[in-house]
């Protein structure tokens, strides 16, 4: 048993949690309707999900949307755009995200993907894949972005889109099938800087950035690094990196976060997939899932303040795959936010984190002074939503014993927003007994007027 005493400080400001800090990933596949048992007697109902979905993300702050632009399905050669219904292929579904996102003061990640086959440059670096090619013509390459752009609205919206160049493109799975990583660096630095050009002609103020590093996978590491060391902070208005894990999610991102700040690079960096992403976080532990999820927003919010927006994997706002098998039957721990089927347990413990920190911690919320002993993550805000202090036991095996000394603050008890039970002020300590290995408690600071 292990005792510590930790010390929160609501006198002194820290930094702010970002305005877009909390996002989900919403991918372009699956169609505009499902069918789901919604009350339980055998009826199937169907309803529209992506308005479902939508109210959730209002529900839970979301407040950053990322979506792959589907280039390769949705793009004809003559510019124009497939409008079919129930179909992937859905330039209505694009616009209608970036039109509800204006109207919702939210931010849209539009990443530039994937080549359409009539645009691919066969070559013996990618031909296995034409969807993975570099364009042959990097200026029509450019010009159908922009097509895009202003098809989905961004003109009509201006502050609403962003762009982000490629998706995980150290992947040959995605970039250039047939090349070595270096080839894939080289290639994909190429792509960067004509598509990056291309947008800024037309919209100088519209971000851009990249690379969806990861530094978990074969190249990743080197591609991440290689791409900030040769394109200038100048050119990359944010960076981009992908973290999946399980337990150790949180260390990742402190891996990530540390090779990019020393490139110089780290004044805006955006994790733009983030997911609990191994057999043992799987369907049988919610438990663990909600811990190593929250671990990684407690961490990220609380000391990296150039960590601008977290996005958790979903697959779609428009499809939950209640009416059939999920798209990864062998991953069904992707599923981090809504209710399709096999989503995370089916508990939706990525989407009840975002919800339950998107409350307590609302973007925008002061993030004020606090300690965190070694194997422990805290995170102490201020804002409209009140007060409140997040602990996180990182230890494996060991509980912890804690008390929490407050300074700043006019409080007679922390009150567990889980369970309600309420633990008394004396003096300017409290003691919140045993918090077990692995554990994250949220607490609320109330006075003797708050009800």
């Amino acid at each position: 048993m292990k005792r510590d005493e930790v010390y929160v400080d609501f006198s002194v400001a820290r930094s702010t949690l970002p305005p877009n800090f909390y996002g989900t990933h919403v991918a372009s596949h699956g169609g505009e309707t499902s069918r789901i048992d919604l009350d339980n007697n055998g009826i199937e109902e169907s309803f529209s999900d992506f308005e479902e979905h939508r109210i959730a993300m209002d529900d839970a702050k979301i407040n950053y949307i990322r979506r792959d632009m589907d280039l390769d399905n949705v793009a004809n050669e003559d510019f124009t755009f497939n409008h079919y219904k129930n179909n992937p292929a859905n330039i209505d579904i694009a616009k209608s995200q970036v039109a509800w996102a204006a109207e919702s003061n939210k931010k849209i990640l539009l990443e530039t993907t994937f080549m359409p086959p009539w645009l691919a440059e066969r070559s013996n670096l990618c031909s296995t894949r034409l969807q993975t090619c570099e364009p042959k013509d990097y200026r029509v390459w450019g010009s159908l972005i922009l097509a895009y752009l202003h098809e989905v609205g961004c003109d009509k919206h201006p502050g609403t889109c962003e762009i982000e160049v490629w998706n995980e493109p150290y992947l040959h799975l995605f970039f250039l099938s047939d090349a070595s990583c270096q080839q894939r660096i080289d290639g994909y630095i190429r792509l960067y800087t004509n598509t990056r050009a291309a947008i800024k002609a037309r919209y100088p103020d519209m971000p851009v950035g990249g690379p969806s590093g990861y530094i978990g996978s074969e190249c990743s590491k080197e591609f991440l690094k290689q791409f900030l060391e040769k394109v200038p902070a100048s050119e990359v208005d944010f960076v981009t990196i992908h973290t999946y894990a399980d337990a150790k999610l949180a260390d990742q991102i402190t891996e990530s976060m540390n090779l990019i700040r020393a490139s110089g690079h780290g004044t805006n960096v955006k994790i733009t997939e983030l997911g609990a992403a191994t057999s043992g976080v799987d369907a049988g532990d919610p438990k663990m899932h909600e811990y190593v999820i929250s671990s990684a927003f407690v961490l990220a919010a609380s000391t990296e303040p150039t960590l601008t927006s977290i996005t958790q994997f979903q697959w779609a706002d428009d499809n939950k795959y209640s009416d059939g098998l999920p798209h990864y039957t062998f991953w069904p721990h992707r599923r981090e936010m809504f209710s399709e089927a096999l989503l995370d347990n089916a508990q939706y413990a990525g989407y009840r984190v975002s919800k339950q920190l998107g409350t307590i911690h609302p973007a925008g919320s002061t993030i004020v002074e606090s300690n965190a002993p070694d194997g422990m993550l805290m995170l102490a805000t201020r804002s409209s939503a009140g007060k409140f202090v997040t602990v996180v036991n990182r230890h494996r095996i060991s509980s912890i014993s804690l008390t929490v000394v407050l300074s700043g603050v006019d409080a007679d008890r922390l009150v567990d927003v889980d369970s309600g039970i309420s633990y008394p002020v004396v003096g300017q300590a409290v003691d919140l007994g045993f918090i077990p290995s692995q554990t994250v408690r949220h607490y609320e600071l109330l006075g003797k007027y708050d009800i």
